[in-house]
């Protein structure tokens, strides 16, 4: 990937994840955006490794011994209730925090 696709990615991405917060999870798709994700499966891929990567970055204990959400993730995640209602039901985001979380299935 160039620095010009890069910076588009990540500016596409920063622009979907703004639009999600105010439209409470519908994800929004443009026709520009299919030569970055390709289709909104893709794009829901990239969401969900925003997530990861976010939660990586700012929440130090994310799961508890037993794999459940803390506290501490429990409030960043309400900070972002677009972002996670986009990626799927659980709330908390802690199932996209496992190894074994399931992908979308195809639009058949």
């Amino acid at each position: 990937m160039t620095w010009s696709e890069t910076n588009s990615y990540y500016a596409a991405l920063r622009s979907v994840a703004a639009d999600l917060e105010h439209s409470r999870g519908v994800v929004p798709w443009r026709p520009e955006y299919t030569p970055i994700f390709g289709d909104r499966d893709g794009l829901l891929v990239a969401l969900r490794r925003r997530w990861v990567v976010m939660v990586q970055a700012q929440v130090e204990w994310p799961l508890d011994r037993a794999g459940r959400a803390t506290e501490e993730l429990r409030a960043f995640a309400a900070r972002h209730p677009g972002l996670l209602a986009a990626i799927g039901d659980d709330p908390t985001g802690a199932v996209h925090l496992t190894s074994h979380s399931p992908l979308p299935a195809a639009a058949g």
